[in-house]
C-alpha cells in the first residue's frame, strides 16, 4: 500500500500543465504540434473522396469554401486586433468590445443564411439546402470561437494563443472524420457545427457586459472595414480557382480537380496556422520601430521558408503517384493535375506566410490587396477557360500556376514599397522561387515521363489478342454457369427462355442521381410508344447485341420521360444471379463525348452499395477503361476505381474479365490481370449482370457533338464460370 500526498500531486499536475503550455509557446514546438494535428486532419481530407460519391465530394469541396468564408466574416476584427497589437491598449475593454461585435455580426448574418439557402434552391442542384445552412452557420460559430485566438496573438500571449488555437484545430480532425464516416457531407458539417457551438459558448464570458454603445460599436467596425475587405479579397482569391473550375468543368473533371484542390487547401491551411506563431514577433519589432531588425528577420525567415518548402515538395512529389495508385486509384487520372497543383503551392508559400503581417502594418491595405487579387483573378478566369478548352483539365492547373506567379511578382514589389525588404532582396527571392519552381516542374515531368522513376502499375498498351479463354487455365474444376451468345434477344415476357429485362429491376429507365440524359427503351410490345420503339435501341444482328443511343426530337421528349436521348440496357436480375465466379464479356465500345458504356454487377437485394464495375468507358477517351468496386466496410463507404490504359477500344472487339472469389477480386483485359483488390465484407452475396449505354451523366460528360449519334455499344457474348467448386 502507498500513500499519496494530495498537495504534492496538485503541485506536480500544475508544474506539468505549466511545462506543457510553456512548450507550446515555443514557435517550433507549436508548429510541430500543428503539423501533427494537421496530419490527423488530413485523414478527413483524404478519406472523404473514398467515402463519398463524385457529386458528394464535389459538393463537399464547395461547401468547405463557404464554411471558411463564413468563418472569416468578422468584418476585419482579426486584422484590427493585429493592428491594435502594434499600439498600447486597454486590452480588457478591447477584448469585450471585439467579442461583443463578433456575436452581433453572427446574429445579424444568421437570417441571411435562409435567404442564401432559398437562392441555392433555384440555382444549384449540387449542394443541398441543409448542408449549405450547416456550413454557413458552422462557419459563423467558428468566427466567434476564433475571436480569443486573434486577441491572444495580438497581445503576444503565445501560451494562451497556442493552446486554444490547437484545440480549435482539433475540431477539423476527429469530429469531422466521424461525421463524414457516418453521415456523409451532412454529418461532416453537423459535427463541425456542434464543435464550434461549444467554443463559441465559452467565449460569451469575454463578451460581457452585453451593453452596446452605438458609437463605440461603429468605431472599430469603421476602422476594421478596409481590413475586412482585404481579408475577404484574399480568401476569395484562394477559392477562385475551385469556383471557376466548378463553373467551366464537367462534373467528372471537377471531382478529379477537387481532389487536387483539397490537397492544396490542406497545405495552405497548415502554413497559415503555423505562420500565426511568428506574427507576434514581427508585430513587436514593427511596434518598436526596429526596421533593420525586422527586415533581417523577414529575409532570414523567408529564406528558411523557401528552403524548407522546396525540400518538402521534393520529397512529397515522388510519393504522390504511389499514394494515388495504392489508396486512391480512382484519382490516378488526375496525377498530372495534382503534380501541377502542388508545384503551384511553392510560389504561393511566401504570400501565405507573410500576408497577414503585411496587412497589419501597411497604411493602404485595401489598395495593396486590390492590386494583388483583382487583376490576377481576371487573368486566372480567362486563362482557366481558354486553357481548359484547348488543353483540357491540365490547362486549368497551368493557369493557376501562371496566376500565382503574377501575384508573387506584385507581392514582392509591395514588400519593397513598404520597406520590409530591399529591392535587391525582393528580386533575389523572386528569382530564387522562379528557378526552384522550374526544378520542381522538371522533377514532376521526370517522375511521370516514359523513363521516369515512377513505373505505372498499369499494363502497357501493347495488348496481344486473346488466344484462349482465361478461365481454362484458372481452375481445372471450372464449369460454365451462364452463357449468352446473343443468337437472339431473350427478353422476359417475350421469349420462352427469357433472361433479360431492358430496364432496372425497380422499373427505372435512367439513373437521375447520376445526371444521365437517356431513356432506356423497352422493345417489348406495348411497353413503350410505337413511335419510340421504331428507333431500335436494343437488338441482335449476326450474333452480336447492339445497344444503340440516338437523339429524341423535341416534340417527342414527353414520351421519353423528358430525356433527350434513347438508349438500351439489359439486366439479369430476374433471370440469373451468382455468388463468386469468373465473368467474361467480349465487346466493342462506342466513341464520342457524352457516351458512357458499362458492364457491371449489382446485388439482388437492390441495396447499394455493393457494386462491381467490370468495365466503364468515358466515350471521349476510348483508350482507357475503368474497373471499380463500391462497398461498405465497418460502416465506411469505400470506392476503389482502377484506370486501365489500352488501345482505342472503339476500333475492335476486346475481352473484359472479372474473377470474383471469397478472398479477392481480379480484373482482366484480353486475358491479362490488370487490377486486383481484396473482396469487401459486403460482397459475399448473389449479384446480377447489367450492360448499358448511358448518355451524359457525372462521368459521361456533355454530349456536345450530334454527329456522334446514333452510337452503338456491341457485345459478342457474356459468359460466367463457377471457379469456387
Amino acid at each position: 500500500m502507498s500513500i499519496v500526498n494530495d498537495h504534492d500531486t496538485t503541485n506536480t499536475n500544475g508544474r506539468c500543465q505549466k511545462t506543457l503550455i510553456s512548450a507550446l509557446s515555443n514557435p517550433s514546438i507549436y508548429a510541430t504540434s500543428t503539423l501533427v494535428l494537421t496530419a490527423f486532419g488530413s485523414a478527413t481530407t483524404l478519406i472523404a473522396p473514398a467515402l463519398l460519391t463524385a457529386s458528394q465530394f464535389a459538393a463537399f469541396i464547395l461547401l468547405a469554401s463557404f464554411f471558411q468564408l463564413a468563418s472569416r466574416l468578422d468584418f476585419g476584427l482579426s486584422e484590427l486586433a493585429d493592428r491594435y497589437g502594434t499600439r498600447d491598449r486597454n486590452w480588457q475593454t478591447t477584448t469585450s468590445n471585439i467579442m461583443r461585435l463578433r456575436w452581433l455580426i453572427a446574429l445579424i448574418c444568421l437570417p441571411l443564411i435562409f435567404l442564401i439557402a432559398l437562392i441555392n434552391t433555384r440555382t444549384n442542384s449540387l449542394i443541398s439546402n441543409a448542408d449549405l445552412a450547416l456550413a454557413l452557420s458552422g462557419g459563423l460559430l467558428a468566427m466567434i470561437a476564433v475571436g480569443p485566438v486573434t486577441l491572444y496573438r495580438a497581445q503576444n500571449r503565445i501560451k494562451d494563443f497556442a493552446g486554444l488555437a490547437l484545440i480549435l484545430q482539433l475540431g477539423m480532425t476527429a469530429p469531422r472524420l466521424i461525421g463524414i464516416a457516418f453521415g456523409g457531407t451532412t454529418g461532416c458539417y453537423l459535427a463541425l457545427f456542434f464543435w464550434y457551438v461549444i467554443f463559441a459558448s465559452r467565449s460569451l464570458r469575454d463578451a460581457r457586459p452585453f451593453v452596446f454603445n452605438i458609437r463605440e460599436t461603429l468605431t472599430p467596425l469603421r476602422e476594421a472595414s478596409p481590413l475586412f475587405l482585404c481579408a475577404l479579397l484574399w480568401l476569395s482569391f484562394q477559392f477562385t480557382p475551385r469556383w471557376i473550375s466548378a463553373l467551366i468543368s464537367s462534373l467528372n473533371d471537377f471531382s478529379l480537380l477537387a481532389f487536387a484542390f483539397s490537397l492544396m487547401a490542406l497545405a495552405t491551411g497548415t502554413l497559415t496556422t503555423i505562420g500565426q506563431a511568428y506574427y507576434p514577433r514581427y508585430i513587436a519589432l514593427a511596434r518598436n520601430n526596429r526596421n533593420e531588425t525586422l527586415q533581417t528577420a523577414l529575409s532570414r525567415d523567408g529564406l528558411k521558408l523557401i528552403a524548407l518548402s522546396f525540400m518538402a515538395l521534393s520529397i512529397i512529389l515522388p510519393l504522390i503517384p504511389y499514394g494515388l495508385q495504392r489508396f486512391y486509384p480512382r484519382y490516378t487520372p488526375a496525377l498530372s493535375d495534382t503534380f501541377l497543383m502542388m508545384v503551384s503551392l511553392f510560389p504561393f508559400v511566401p504570400m501565405l506566410w507573410f500576408m497577414p503581417f503585411v496587412l497589419s502594418v501597411t497604411k493602404f491595405p485595401l489598395r495593396l490587396m486590390s492590386a494583388l487579387t483583382l487583376p490576377t483573378s481576371a487573368v486566372l478566369s480567362l486563362l482557366m477557360s481558354v486553357f481548359y478548352q484547348s488543353i483540357g483539365r491540365e490547362g486549368q492547373s497551368f493557369a493557376i500556376l501562371i496566376s500565382i506567379f503574377l501575384t508573387l511578382f506584385i507581392f514582392s514589389f509591395a514588400l519593397f514599397v513598404e520597406k520590409l525588404v530591399t529591392k535587391s532582396r525582393a528580386f533575389m527571392f523572386l528569382g530564387l522561387i522562379g528557378v526552384l519552381t522550374l526544378v520542381l516542374l522538371g522533377e514532376a515531368q521526370w517522375l511521370v515521363g516514359p523513363k521516369g522513376l515512377i513505373k505505372s502499375s498499369l499494363p502497357s498498351n501493347e495488348w496481344s489478342e486473346i488466344i484462349g479463354p482465361p478461365h481454362e487455365s484458372q481452375s481445372a474444376q471450372s464449369r460454365l454457369l451462364f452463357a449468352e451468345e446473343f443468337n437472339r434477344l431473350r427478353l422476359l415476357g417475350a421469349d420462352p427462355q427469357g433472361i433479360w429485362e431492358p430496364h432496372f429491376p425497380w422499373g427505372e429507365r435512367s439513373i437521375s442521381q447520376n445526371g444521365e440524359l437517356q431513356y432506356y427503351l423497352d422493345p417489348r410490345a406495348g411497353r413503350d410508344p410505337l413511335s419510340l420503339q421504331q428507333k431500335e435501341t436494343l437488338f441482335v444482328r449476326d450474333g452480336v447485341l447492339h445497344l444503340r443511343a440516338s437523339m429524341v426530337r423535341n416534340n417527342e421528349q414527353y414520351l421519353s420521360g423528358g430525356q433527350p436521348f434513347l438508349s438500351g440496357m439489359l439486366s439479369s436480375a430476374r433471370g440469373f444471379s451468382f455468388t463468386y465466379g469468373y465473368v467474361e464479356i467480349r465487346a466493342r465500345m462506342p466513341k464520342g463525348a457524352g457516351l458512357w458504356p458499362a458492364l457491371w454487377l449489382l446485388p439482388i437485394t437492390q441495396a447499394w452499395p455493393p457494386e462491381i464495375d467490370i468495365a466503364e468507358v468515358i466515350g471521349k477517351t476510348p483508350t482507357r477503361y475503368y474497373a471499380s468496386v463500391h462497398a461498405r466496410e465497418f460502416g465506411f463507404r469505400i470506392n476503389s476505381t482502377y484506370p486501365i490504359d489500352t488501345y482505342d477500344l472503339s476500333e475492335k472487339f476486346s475481352t473484359f474479365g472479372m474473377k470474383w472469389t471469397r478472398e479477392k477480386i481480379e480484373w482482366l483485359f484480353n486475358g491479362k490481370i490488370v487490377a486486383e483488390c481484396d473482396t469487401p465484407s459486403d460482397l459475399h452475396q448473389p449479384m446480377y449482370l447489367l450492360v448499358n449505354l448511358a448518355v451524359g451523366g457525372l462521368w459521361g460528360g456533355i454530349p456536345d457533338d450530334p454527329a456522334v449519334f446514333p452510337a452503338e455499344f456491341l457485345i459478342d457474348y457474356i459468359r460466367v464460370y463457377d471457379i469456387e467448386g
